[in-house]
């Protein structure tokens, strides 16, 4: 549904899908209580079926991806990858604090911190509906222009389809194969060499999952010894994404003089580096000391998913909504298959022992590296300072 979403954000406006998403999400969470509150007037299985409600809106990856389109408008190419950290390392801070709370809260009272979520669900829906309409894209009576400064077609006022349902179908599809076709023709080897390092460190970076099994194994941790390695990795990731990596944008641009392009490669290709660097060192590590320096090596690449994201911006200007959203089904795709390749890999190195247990670490490394020289393709490219 990522693709659909896209291009109804890129013809009607970015806010009806942020209010579609968050009402998709408020009516899971609100059958999902109410599952959890009266559970012997339902069947167990109907679980199962509670996520079909993410159908409308598109769920958690749709909503991402708009609010990365929305940004995307609202900042320049040169700031475009520190906004996209900035709000990176505030979900990320959110998400800790909220964390910390809601563990303070479950020894008074298990069912607040579920009350509050679903406050903050219907918040969510109510701030989307309120949201002004031209908040982001044209100024309002100014037609959109693509990227080669010809005016965007409106939906609403250039074109009048049938008023039939079949009508609207057509019209639909027509619009949903020309932004398609917009992106494939403008997308290139360019977006290529960009795309595939995120499909590639998508997969790498879900070797964390087995951080704690691992630190069972080679360390003899038990499970909430290896659980503070979640609140190091938010923290981490957190000064990643706030400080160092605007710090380093503002040193490469400014004091370097670097157009922002150029800056961003040379900040994901370093991001890359460093994953692939301390995924070895994890792998290969013998004591807790060393994982966990390791960890912080490891997590100083974070920032490589938002300074690809602005790239992919820069490259296909006017199509973002749709860009994040195949940017959001691509890395769905990663985690799909990053969860057998993790396992049956971790599974293999216990049967062999030793250093062998590291992997998954291992083939994250490796990941990271195809990904690192996937990008340095980009330096045969014609990148255009956009």
């Amino acid at each position: 549904m990522a693709i659909p979403y896209g291009v109804m954000a890129e013809r009607y406006g970015h806010r009806a899908v942020l209010c579609l998403s968050a009402l998709g999400r408020f009516i899971e969470a609100v059958l999902t209580l109410g599952f959890c509150w009266w559970p012997q007037n339902f069947d167990f299985h109907i679980v199962c079926v509670l996520p079909l409600f993410t159908f409308i809106g598109g769920g958690s990856s749709v909503q991402s991806a708009t609010f990365f389109a929305c940004l995307s408008e609202l900042s320049t190419n040169a700031s475009r990858a520190t906004v996209f950290a900035y709000f990176g390392g505030v979900d990320l801070g959110a998400r800790l604090v909220l964390s910390i709370l809601a563990a303070s809260m479950i020894d008074r009272n298990a069912w607040l911190p579920i009350y509050i979520g679903l406050g903050c669900s219907a918040a969510s829906v109510i701030w989307s509906i309120c949201l002004p309409r031209a908040s982001f894209g044209s100024p309002s009576g100014e037609p959109s222009r693509s990227t080669d400064g010809a005016p965007r077609e409106d939906f609403n006022e250039l074109h009048h389809p049938s008023n039939t349902l079949l009508g609207k179908v057509r019209e639909g599809v027509r619009k949903t194969l020309n932004s398609l076709t917009f992106l494939s023709q403008r997308a290139n080897w360019s977006v290529l060499t960009l795309m595939i390092p995120l499909l590639l460190t998508s997969i790498a970076w879900r070797s964390l999952q087995l951080l704690a099994q691992l630190a069972r194994k080679r360390f003899g941790w038990s499970w909430s010894d290896a659980s503070y390695l979640v609140p190091l990795e938010t923290s981490v990731c957190i000064a990643v994404l706030i400080l160092l990596l605007p710090a380093a944008s503002f040193v490469i641009s400014d004091r370097l003089s670097m157009p922002a392009v150029s800056r961003d490669l040379i900040l994901a290709r370093a991001s890359f580096l460093l994953a692939a660097l301390g995924a070895v060192v994890v792998g290969l590590s013998k004591s807790p000391a060393t994982m966990i320096a390791g960890l912080c090596v490891y997590y100083l690449g974070t920032g490589y998913n938002v300074i690809l994201r602005s790239l992919l911006a820069s490259v296909v200007e006017g199509h973002t909504p749709i860009l994040f959203n195949c940017v959001a089904l691509l890395e769905a795709a990663g985690s799909l298959i990053s969860g057998p390749v993790m396992a049956q890999s971790f599974r293999a190195g216990l049967r062999f022992g030793g250093s062998w247990v590291g992997i998954p670490f291992f083939i994250a490394a490796g990941l990271s590296t195809a990904a690192f020289l996937t990008l340095s393709a980009a330096k045969s490219l014609a990148w255009k300072d956009y």
